[in-house]
């Protein structure tokens, strides 16, 4: 198969996408090692909320609106479906790294300070890890 722009960009662009998923995964282990071990605190208050809730809401509410439009889309769209993936996994691992970060502060806290988890963080991020499993 002779090299074309084309083939190059394909092998590239595949490669450059491992690596991106890569690099989101180490910061999302990095950043949570910071938070966990207190090198740099999210307690700021931002509204009513501390800092490291809004990063919680933002993953999870992308979660919970792109995963079903993720769904329906790539039925009704088939030309669209390879843009759509990527979408739908880059968009989940960043979801992900915010989960997590929001998650680590919690359970960095001192056992005094811990407050009672809530049901429907755990749930959501527990099915965001066990959908990183899954074969989209």
């Amino acid at each position: 198969m002779p090299l074309t722009i084309e083939v190059i960009y394909l092998r590239y662009s595949k490669n450059l996408e491992f690596w991106l998923s890569s690099i989101l995964l180490i910061l999302t282990i990095a950043f949570s090692f910071v938070v966990y071990y207190r090198w740099y605190s999210l307690n700021v208050f931002v509204g009513p909320y501390l800092f490291s809730h809004w990063l919680s809401l933002i993953g999870n509410i992308f979660i919970i609106v792109f995963t079903p439009v993720y769904y329906i889309l790539k039925r009704k769209k088939p030309k669209n479906r390879k843009t759509l993936l990527r979408i739908h996994v880059f968009g989940n691992l960043f979801s992900f790294l915010l989960i997590s970060v929001h998650f680590t502060q919690h359970v960095g806290r001192l056992v005094l300070l811990v407050q009672k988890l809530g049901t429907w963080g755990l749930f959501v991020f527990n099915s965001e890890y066990n959908s990183s499993n899954w074969n989209c």
